[in-house]
């Protein structure tokens, strides 16, 4: 998911997604179904607001400002399935798809929706991304593979616990983050602020490159040299920090008495 203040869900049902997310500052959860939107009243966490409606009309007539997330989960297509009976109590056409996707191509932010591959979400979303992964179904052979389209380019995360491809990889990202939490910890905080710097001078450098370009050796030399890097050396103190030098900023903004303290974790 990419950074988000307002997070949307509509065709909650039970939030699978919506409960094991990180919390946005606000967060708005739409259901037909008036007994789902009734556990959700009784239920709801911090900052969430529960529309019981037709979640056509309400994105549709809704005020953007661009820093949603709206992930839609809609009842599948009846042809995409492998049984072909009523599953749910609000079932859709493939009118209201077609209703439903449009409005999603004219939001005005960041919009992802699953659903089982067919011509009619090829059709509709064949300038978005998607991507398809197997999941887990009640009935043999327990599983399916569903995609997932999105309209935005991902180059952020609002939730970094799910970077990486699959399971294991996530899991070696964690252990990666331990290892690099213990030897931070025991740093110096001065260290410590060195080492944002860095890595701030990193993220401004690759943001402001073209893709693709690779990097000069000037500036390969400045960024992977440990001498340039130091702020006890003479290229570190005569270099200019960049706008979002970590160490400017506290230059400019003491720390209250005691913060740069070495950490005795």
């Amino acid at each position: 998911m990419p950074p988000h203040e307002v997070y949307i869900e509509a065709f909650v049902g039970s939030g699978a997604i919506f409960r094991n997310k990180r919390p946005a500052k606000a967060s708005i959860v739409i259901d037909i179904d008036a007994d789902v939107a009734r556990y959700w009243r009784q239920h709801r966490p911090t900052s969430t607001t529960v529309i019981c409606g037709d979640a056509r009309s309400l994105l549709r007539d809704r005020t953007y400002t661009g820093r949603e997330l709206v992930y839609c989960d809609p009842p599948y297509p009846r042809s995409t399935r492998r049984w072909q009976f009523p599953l749910y109590r609000h079932e859709m056409t493939n009118r209201q798809h077609r209703e439903l996707l449009a409005t999603l191509k004219r939001l005005p932010c960041s919009v992802m929706i699953s659903g089982y591959r067919c011509a009619l979400y090829d059709r509709a979303l064949a300038a978005w991304h998607r991507i398809d992964y197997l999941a887990s179904i009640h009935r043999p052979p327990h599983f399916a593979v569903e995609s997932l389209w999105f309209n935005y380019e991902l180059q952020a995360l609002h939730d970094w616990r799910y970077l990486g491809n699959g399971f294991r990889e996530r899991e070696r990202i964690k252990r990666k983050q331990s290892r690099w939490r213990r030897r931070l910890s025991s740093m110096p905080a001065m260290e410590r602020l060195a080492m944002l710097d860095l890595l701030l001078e990193l993220a401004t450098s690759e943001a402001a490159s073209p893709p693709g370009r690779p990097e000069s050796s000037e500036t390969a030399s400045r960024t992977r040299s440990p001498k340039n890097s130091s702020p006890g050396s003479r290229q570190g103190r005569d270099r200019d920090p960049s706008p979002h030098s970590a160490i400017r900023f506290f230059s400019e903004h003491p720390p209250p008495p005691g913060m740069l303290e070495r950490s005795s974790k």
